[in-house]
């Protein structure tokens, strides 16, 4: 799996992205997103370079002032420009926190969705607080609409979804209650056995920094520890 993900990123960085600054013209909105949020779901974006950084972050830029753009694609850009801005991009940083600011409300309420292509799903509304959580942007009425939405999907959600929801939560220092209690239901009851060490760590470190004590996480945690220590001492009881 390290290998292929190293080739993918390789074949990434080295030929698509090069390939589509060398035809600017021909690249649409959607590959522009689709390539910002790669870096971004890679975690990859600081090993982009030179021109091709300037050139993703000026199309992202573009994207966003466009009106009709679509909301999809927006959150995807807005993620990838509050990265780069959090990492010392201060044109990137403004533009990022322009676009949440004036478009996040309009977002939420289905404003620019046509139809169902490119309406904001539950993942773009989990990307939109990830921003803010990385630009530090507490706009809590903002939050907590982006909240209600979640709450709506919550138990669809992915653990990494889930775990995003609850350390930006953590990080913008807004408490939800019910919505972080609907997700720790959704990483005990759906995902419990995906669950790893660091998973768990993230979750524990997110809902008791936020005051929601939830069992079920607490068990899956000391779970984990039991399992670990068992396998560790060479005990019967342990592995699976």
């Amino acid at each position: 799996a390290g290998l292929l993900r190293e080739a993918v990123v390789g074949f990434v960085l080295e030929g698509v992205l090069p390939a589509a600054r060398a035809v600017d013209c021909d690249v649409s909105d959607t590959v522009v997103a689709e390539l910002a949020l790669f870096f971004c779901t890679f975690d990859i974006w600081p090993q982009i370079g030179g021109p091709d950084a300037d050139w993703l972050r000026t199309r992202s830029e573009l994207l966003l002032g466009r009106a009709a753009a679509r909301p999809d694609e927006v959150t995807k850009v807005v993620l990838y420009l509050a990265a780069i801005g959090r990492a010392g991009d201060a044109s990137a940083e403004r533009t990022a926190r322009r676009a949440i600011s004036a478009r996040g409300a309009r977002l939420l309420a289905g404003a620019g969705a046509q139809g169902g292509e490119g309406a904001l799903g539950p993942e773009d509304v989990v990307r939109l607080l990830d921003a803010m959580s990385r630009l530090e942007l507490r706009d809590v009425a903002l939050v907590q609409a982006m909240c209600s939405r979640c709450l709506l999907q919550a138990r669809t959600l992915s653990v990494s979804s889930t775990l995003r929801v609850a350390s930006s939560l953590a990080s913008l220092r807004v408490r939800q209650e019910r919505l972080l209690l609907e997700l720790a239901e959704n990483l005990v009851v759906k995902h419990r056995r995906a669950l790893g060490r660091a998973d768990l760590e993230v979750a524990l470190r997110a809902w008791c920094s936020l005051r929601v004590p939830h069992a079920g996480l607490l068990a899956a945690a000391e779970e984990r520890l039991e399992a670990a220590a068992g396998g560790g001492s060479g005990g019967g009881g342990g592995g699976r």
